[in-house]
């Protein structure tokens, strides 16, 4: 059998010695199945296979010198050739080539294989942007290698000056074929620095050329000269005039971000109209909103907690487990960057998405002593970040709508900045955040885009979208304003294009000045002055000159005259044209709103020649400057917030409201279900003694489900409980620091496993399911539930004035008990001062805690009066500190130190020292 074996799995059998031309050193005859045939022949480099003829090898020759530039000598090497050719007999003794001989012949450099190898590198090199040195990596030639070993790898040095240097005039070729042929042209700039804080400016066309948006990236220079806006327009200048964009006389418009340099450098280069970009703008205006205190203040709190999980190798692994416990996406916290407001968009509704879980992982004994500065977010913060991403939800839809570069985006800004507008006013219903946010947005972007010519330019883009084209939120006014405005253009732009315009109208009732005549038929020829009362259409062809002399007409117009109209005749004016074509495209049906308006002006471009061609001008306008600003997030990544902390009674009733849906689903072939909620404000708690609803008609058994919170661990027994489904999470922690009960969801321990699994089959058997494996009640659970002191919120009793001595009393129990509050249970009095002052009914008691929070925390001095004397009196005497001067009856400064060690006495029990009536505490 053959060794040499081509692609289609045909073995190559060498020439019969008598074949003595040398050119056969690199053809054979193809076998299979031990038959060889000799009516073809195949090439041993490419197995390229040839018709053969007895004796004819011009072909093979021809196929040598143009794809391999081997130019054999036929007389030169005729007995050598049957010997020493690449296919010398093998062991079998037969005929046949050696694959691996063939291989070893390299592919010349000018050979068609090997061009096209090199220009496929450079394309790669040039599309993604690799280094020249990517040819010298080890890895990447040894690719070239496995997919052609005959392939010789030119330099670096090689398709930097050659390779890329000739693709780019080939691209560039192209790219001026098209901007040659395109009727309007519109740029788009930004400047950019690389990683090397080299800085550069790119320029960008944007043309409709077959009814399809074409974006050609023109040039992108270095900028090594300061961003000046003289120097930002010779290099918008030297771009118009390298490709020649001006059309008309006219330079193209520009869109670029919204920087004074930037837009003074577009009028000196009178580059018109200039749009701010659309992404820019949002980002200045949402930015705004995301700077009001509070809203910066929540922003701070979930950008800590996703640094947390980015430093902490140990929480991303317990995040993952949880993750997949909870069923909830593998998707890592996302980081926001300060210079875009759709990082901090993303983040905040990654953290919402992944709540559950990162509460969870808060939770655990390993990650907990590593996060004693991360806290969790209190219920009413969660409220407020999903209050405000259904706020800024909207915009995002914007940003992500305007990233398509294949449909027009500049006839969407008008519309889009009025319904933000309109979206953006507050309601009554609005949480304080939201309407700081909402007025911040809306204040902003309500200053943009008023420049008067910019602003016509945006009504006149969406007037000739046929989406946008009813503009609702034009009075008849202005709509008027808009429409007169683009009649005066269209014709302007009419006469630009062409001193004459044929155009097929229907022919007009005759007139006082007479109507156009037709050509004479031959057989009723018309008589001159005499109109013609003939029906059927005429044809009118629109000129500005006037109409010729008659003329002799010859043996074709007699034969053709009524059918073929050679006689152009005036007609209605331009202004008339564009008024009919106005009024025809206002009745238009208004097209969907996912619809592509190109696809429109395509189908009616014979029908509105003037109009269409103002379209291609307006709609070829980008709403945005930069490619790299349209693409905000990838769409996979946006899922709806999931709202695992609400309050309790809300989620225990809707609780109830679907199940009771999911069993009427059901039909009557089930029993009736009475769903009952439990939790702690509910006044009519009586109702879970009911007993459950009888038997149907059909046998269909009827049951009671009771909903409840962590308050059935302990509530009485509830008869007939058979089966139990414990979740694993209850809603019980206060955070100190927030100063409210989060009521947040958290794991619950052991010992609250075991009692609600007990709430089942107390009277008679039952069962209960678990949700949660038995791993994570054994690693993950702690044994017992926290203190209920720990976990409540005590002020309510610190700020009841009535309650003093208690409170004292509570403190001086509480420094010798096992469990003690932390540090920062105390953090709450210096947030709340305000609060506690405005709501506290007995001033004096109330202004006592709100100066002493305040010295705590701010390092101020504690001013006491004589009606605080009974609290200091027993805060000494129970410090046991016998020596302190006197107690003044008016105002007197205690420093700091007092407070502070007062508070770290009965919280650490340190020793105090006391010297000349102050107690001074060193940390």
């Amino acid at each position: 059998m053959a060794d040499n074996t081509a692609t289609n799995g045909q073995a190559i059998v060498n020439p019969p010695a008598s074949f003595r031309y040398a050119v056969w050193k690199y053809y054979g005859f193809p076998t299979k199945d031990g038959t060889t045939d000799k009516s073809k022949t195949i090439c041993k480099i490419c197995f390229a296979t040839f018709k053969y003829c007895a004796g004819s090898t011009s072909s093979m020759s021809a196929h040598l010198k143009s794809q391999h530039s081997i130019d054999e000598k036929s007389e030169v090497l005729q007995s050598k050739t049957a010997k020493t050719s690449p296919g010398t007999k093998n062991s079998t003794g037969t005929g046949q080539s050696k694959i691996q001989d063939v291989m070893k012949n390299k592919l010349p450099r000018s050979g068609n294989r090997a061009t096209a190898i090199t220009k496929s590198i450079g394309v790669f090199i040039a599309k993604d942007m690799r280094p020249y040195s990517v040819v010298e990596n080890k890895g990447f030639q040894h690719m070239i290698n496995v997919l052609e070993p005959r392939y010789d790898l030119p330099s670096r040095v090689h398709f930097s000056e050659k390779v890329i240097p000739k693709l780019y005039e080939e691209v560039k070729a192209e790219v001026e074929s098209d901007l040659k042929s395109a009727e309007f042209v519109a740029l788009t700039s930004d400047g950019w620095t690389s990683r090397s804080t080299e800085s550069y400016i790119t320029v960008t066309a944007h043309f409709i050329q077959e009814w399809n948006i074409k974006n050609y990236v023109l040039q992108t220079r270095r900028m090594d000269v300061s961003h000046t806006s003289e120097n930002l327009s010779n290099i918008l200048t030297s771009a118009i005039s390298e490709w020649n964009l001006q059309r008309y006389e006219q330079n193209p418009s520009l869109t670029s971000d919204n920087a004074s340099n930037i837009v003074n450098a577009a009028k000196q280069a009178e580059l018109s109209p200039h749009v701010g970009c659309v992404a820019h703008t949002i980002n200045l205006a949402t930015q705004k909103g995301l700077k009001v205190s509070q809203m910066d203040r929540l922003l701070g709190r979930i950008r800590r907690i996703a640094s947390f999980f980015h430093r902490s190798t140990t929480a991303m692994a317990v995040l993952k487990s949880k993750q997949a416990l909870l069923e909830l996406p593998q998707h890592k916290l996302i980081n926001d960057v300060p210079t875009r407001w759709n990082s901090s968009y993303d983040m905040v509704q990654r953290f919402l998405e992944q709540q559950a879980a990162i509460e969870a992982v808060l939770l655990t004994k390993d990650v907990k002593k590593n996060a004693k500065d991360v806290h969790f977010l209190s219920e009413n913060d969660i409220s407020a970040a999903e209050s405000v991403i259904n706020v800024l939800g909207p915009i995002k839809t914007i940003t992500t709508i305007l990233c398509d570069e294949k449909t027009p985006t500049v006839s969407m800004i008008h519309p889009l900045k009025e319904m933000l507008i309109q979206q953006l006013k507050v309601s009554d219903d609005d949480i304080m955040l939201v309407k700081e946010v909402k007025t911040a947005i809306a204040k902003d972007l309500d200053a943009r885009y008023t420049d008067l010519d910019t602003l016509q330019f945006l009504k006149e883009s969406s007037c000739l979208d046929p989406r946008f084209r009813s503009m609702p939120y034009l009075d008849e006014t202005e709509k008027l304003d808009v429409y007169t405005v683009l009649t005066l253009k269209a014709v302007s732009l009419n006469e630009q294009q062409q001193n004459s315009v044929q155009v097929k109208t229907e022919a007009d009732q005759p007139s006082a000045q007479g109507q156009p005549q037709l050509p004479n038929l031959p057989s009723l020829p018309t008589l001159e002055g005499e109109h013609s009362n003939s029906s059927g259409d005429t044809t009118v062809v629109l000129t500005s000159d006037p109409p010729p002399e008659k003329k002799r007409k010859s043996a074709l117009d007699d034969l053709f005259g009524d059918v073929f109209i050679t006689k152009v005749h005036p007609g209605k004016s331009v202004f008339q044209l564009v008024e009919s074509e106005l009024a025809n495209y206002k009745v238009e049906e208004t097209m969907p709103l996912n619809s592509n308006p190109l696809l429109w002006w395509e189908a009616n471009e014979l029908k509105y020649p003037i109009l269409s061609k103002l379209a291609k001008k307006y709609l070829c306008v980008p709403a945005t400057s930069v490619a790299s600003e349209r693409v905000f997030s990838s769409a996979g990544d946006i899922v709806s917030a999931q709202r695992s902390c609400l309050h309790s009674d809300h989620e225990i009733e809707e609780a109830c409201k679907r199940l009771k849906k999911e069993i009427d689903n059901l039909g009557h072939e089930v029993g009736k279900l009475r769903c009952i909620p439990l939790y702690a404000t509910l006044p009519p708690q009586q109702r879970i003694f009911d007993a459950p609803p009888a038997k149907r008609p059909n046998g269909a058994i009827g049951r009671k489900c009771v909903v409840s919170t962590n308050i059935a661990e302990t509530s009485p027994t509830i008869d007939g409980v058979v089966f139990v489904i414990d979740p694993g999470f209850s809603k019980q922690v206060y955070n100190p620091r927030i100063r409210v009960e989060s009521l947040l969801v958290s794991a619950i321990s052991k010992a609250s496993s075991q009692q609600r699994a007990g709430c089942a089959g107390r009277t008679c058997p039952g069962k209960c399911f678990r949700l949660y494996t038995e791993e994570a009640y054994q690693t993950e659970m702690q044994d017992n539930t926290y203190p209920e002191i720990l976990r409540s919120n005590l002020a309510g009793s610190f700020f009841k004035p009535t309650h003093q001595r208690a409170v004292c009393k509570m403190w001086s129990a509480l420094r010798v008990a096992d469990n003690q509050p932390s540090p920062g249970d105390w953090s709450f009095h210096v947030n709340s001062s305000k609060d506690i002052q405005q709501q506290e009914t007995d001033y004096d008691c109330g202004v006592f805690v709100c100066m002493f929070a305040r010295a705590l925390a701010l390092s101020c001095p504690l001013v006491l009066n004589k009606d605080m004397v009974d609290i200091r009196k027993y805060i000494i005497h129970d410090l046991h500190v016998q020596h302190l001067s006197p107690v003044p009856s008016k105002g007197v400064e205690v420093g700091m130190y007092f407070a502070v060690d007062y508070v770290t006495t009965f919280y650490f029990g340190r020793v105090i020292s006391v010297e000349d009536g102050f107690v001074e505490f060193k940390f």
